[in-house]
């Protein structure tokens, strides 16, 4: 559950990296610390985070559930992120879900960030430029 969303200026852009070609990758902070990579996914339901980097920020487990995704059910543990940010845009006390998915590591990328942290913003993918545009 999302309690607040902090929002440092009304329009966030920042630069994003394309894997495969076309896949979108941003930057992404966590309980401030800067350095992770996410792809962003419109068609994920939930946002998903590495169980390796769950264990580096010390994130407790709170419960246990399952997710259906397009590769079948995926069992995950799900926690909740003090702070989450990308670009100038911030969310605390989000519940996350936590798992290992192979395509963390085929992308090397720390999770997705999917339509339960995207579904509150305006998102303008700037492909030329790679730019992401995020507005509330």
């Amino acid at each position: 559950m999302i309690t607040q969303i902090i929002i440092a200026a009304m329009l966030a852009q920042l630069p994003f990296v394309l894997e495969r070609d076309s896949l979108v990758v941003v930057p992404v902070t966590l309980n401030g610390r800067e350095g992770y990579k996410f792809l962003l996914d419109t068609g994920a339901t939930n946002t998903i985070l590495s169980i390796k980097v769950a264990d580096q920020l010390g994130l407790p487990a709170h419960r246990h559930a399952t997710l259906l995704t397009a590769g079948g059910n995926l069992p995950v543990t799900v926690h909740i992120v003090k702070t989450m940010q990308i670009g100038s845009l911030q969310l605390t006390d989000m519940e996350i879900a936590v798992a290992d998915p192979g395509l963390f590591q085929k992308l090397h990328v720390d999770g997705i960030l999917g339509a339960d942290y995207l579904k509150q913003f305006k998102i303008s993918i700037d492909y030329a430029h790679r730019t992401l545009s995020i507005k509330p």
